[in-house]
């Protein structure tokens, strides 16, 4: 294996100047420079990004943290799309990502004290993050894939119009005849889910409506809903008739509960998801959802972040994106039965409650 002493010694230079060309130092003369690099390429000598990156006072690594578990992040095609997009910019600048999971206990500001990275891409961070104000102060480059807030903390962010498409979306099932519809979302910490939540709220106002507080059902991401209270709101005299969910799994994980015990999705009620992760078109029936283009959020949020460590950030004026959604309707949703004809939870062919696996 080639080393620096090698291409020292095959140039007749010290391995100081060979640094110094390794890591683009001007005090080189430009013929010693073509020489060294020559023999570099002849040898076929392949410098330790490690030492370079130190030898800079850099890394040449960027923490990607993520408040999930690794089984959550993992289970869930919309994070793979993410990783796949932020990757593909951070490889094509020969830096390396190294993910982090926030339900560790070692507070992830550490990794940028301790230079093991030299910015951060923060993905799904809930709004009340302790640690947000320890990694504003420490001057660390960073860019959420999402807003933290409603109140336009300075940092900068790519995000996609939850908003816009959650009105879309029940906009969609009020033309088909829903009137009353529930909505199964993730916990309100998650700015996806506060901004659902008010178009939701939005759209049932335009209607001359308000969102009953029964059905708004609280649950944790990516998880299936409560088959009790899921069970509680189709035994009401008027029951919803469709649902709304906060995420495309959400949405399946209802879907097979709700055909488990005998009720047609879309005949019986119709379900939208949000999201449309891939496995949202392979599904029985396909499902309805707000499309996100997740790809390209993980690619801008990497180029955000690559331009603040160049130098090429408006000092004060964070980068923020908006991407826009597009409802995708397919085969979850349909016009709402008459009320003589729905089928009630005493007509289903077994009880909810007792479907919990």
């Amino acid at each position: 294996m080639t080393t620096i002493t090698d291409v020292a010694k095959a140039a007749n230079v010290s391995k100081k100047t060979v640094s110094r060309v390794i890591n683009d130092h001007p005090d080189v003369a430009e013929s010693t420079r073509r020489h060294v690099q020559q023999v570099i390429a002849e040898l076929g000598y392949q410098p330790s990004m490690l030492a370079r990156g130190l030898a800079q006072g850099k890394a040449n690594s960027m923490g990607v943290i993520i408040d999930q578990s690794a089984e959550e992040v993992f289970s869930y095609p919309l994070y793979s799309d993410n990783l796949r997009g932020i990757s593909r910019v951070l490889s094509a600048h020969n830096i390396d990502m190294l993910v982090h999971f926030t339900r560790d206990a070692v507070p992830y500001t550490d990794l940028y004290r301790q230079r093991r990275v030299d910015g951060f891409i923060l993905m799904s961070m809930p709004m009340n993050d302790p640690q947000l104000e320890a990694l504003i102060a420490s001057g660390a480059p960073c860019v959420f894939t999402q807003r933290i807030a409603d109140n336009g903390t300075p940092v900068a962010w790519v995000d996609v119009d939850f908003e816009g498409g959650a009105i879309a979306a029940l906009d969609h099932l009020f033309e088909l005849g829903h009137r009353r519809i529930g909505l199964v979302t993730s916990p309100p910490n998650k700015i996806y889910a506060y901004l659902l939540l008010r178009g939701y709220r939005t759209a049932y106002e335009r209607h001359g409506l308000a969102i009953p507080d029964a059905f708004v059902l609280h649950t944790p991401a990516y998880t299936g809903p409560d088959p009790d209270r899921i069970a509680a709101l189709l035994a009401q005299p008027d029951p919803p008739t469709a649902f709304a969910c906060s995420d495309d799994l959400m949405a399946i994980r209802l879907i097979q509960l709700l055909q488990r015990v005998g009720y047609d999705v879309p005949g019986d009620i119709s379900v939208i998801g949000s999201d449309d992760a891939l496995l949202a078109q392979f599904f029985t029936p396909p499902l309805t959802t707000i499309r996100q283009d997740a790809l390209r959020k993980g690619s801008m949020a990497a180029e955000i972040l690559l331009r603040q460590l160049h130098g090429e950030a408006i000092p004060g004026q964070p980068e923020q994106q908006l991407l826009p959604t597009h409802l995708t309707v397919r085969g979850t949703t349909g016009p709402a039965r008459p009320a003589g004809e729905r089928r009630t939870a005493n007509q289903s062919e077994r009880p909810l409650r007792q479907s919990r696996p």
